[in-house]
C-alpha cells in the first residue's frame, strides 16, 4: 500500500467492501421473506446482492492475486 508499490494496495479496499456490504445486506432482508407483502420482491433482491458479493469478492481476488504475481516475492530459493 506504501509509495514504493504505487499505492496500489488501496485498489483492494473497494471490491473488498462492496463484497462485504453486499453479504451483510442479503443477510440482514433474508428473514423479511416471511412477510407476505414483500415476497415477491426480497428473493430478487438477495439474488442481486448475492450476485455483487460475488463479483465484490472475484474482483478483490483477482486483484489480490494479480498483484501477487507481478511483485518480486520468492517463494522457494
Amino acid at each position: 500500500m506504501k509509495s514504493g508499490y504505487g499505492y496500489l494496495g488501496y485498489a483492494l479496499y473497494p471490491p473488498l467492501f462492496v463484497a462485504t456490504a453486499a453479504g451483510l445486506g442479503a443477510g440482514a432482508i433474508a428473514p423479511l421473506r416471511d412477510i407476505k407483502s414483500l415476497q415477491a420482491v426480497i428473493p430478487g433482491e438477495i439474488r442481486r446482492l448475492i450476485q455483487l458479493w460475488l463479483y465484490g469478492f472475484g474482483g478483490f481476488y483477482l486483484l489480490a492475486t494479480w498483484l501477487m504475481l507481478r511483485s518480486n516475492l520468492v517463494l522457494l530459493g
